[in-house]
């Protein structure tokens, strides 16, 4: 697991984040065969004239009830040698997998792009 560039903060992560994303990881290594890519995590105090996530999201810690980050991208490539997204059945056989992986107290939504986790419970 590794965050794709120095931009990506994981400071302030709620603990249960660690072992969700280990479990997901496991994963990527065994579907795609690359480790899990995060590509945000916790996030500066919005700038409502430059949002970089939707309103109220947890990637911000104001926004969670226990005002530490509760979410994470992560890269949907098919391989980690291109940007190509997984699509199709395959994207939901994984996204399946993610969630799975994630656990009852996590959402994995996909977004197109990446999938969004966030501890809910």
């Amino acid at each position: 697991m590794r965050t794709k560039d120095k931009s990506v903060s994981l400071e302030g992560m709620n603990p249960a984040m660690w072992p969700m994303a280990m479990r997901v990881n496991h994963v990527y290594l065994e579907v795609l065969g690359y480790e899990l890519v995060i590509t945000s995590g916790s996030e500066p105090d919005p700038d409502p004239n430059k949002p970089v996530h939707k309103e109220g999201s947890f990637h911000y810690p104001e926004n969670t009830p226990d005002k530490m980050c509760r979410a994470i991208d992560m890269r949907t490539h098919i391989s980690k040698f291109n940007d190509l997204q997984l699509v199709g059945e395959s994207r939901k056989a994984f996204h399946r997998r993610v969630q799975k992986a994630a656990g009852e107290n996590f959402q994995v939504i996909d977004e197109g792009n990446h999938f969004h986790s966030e501890l809910d419970k």
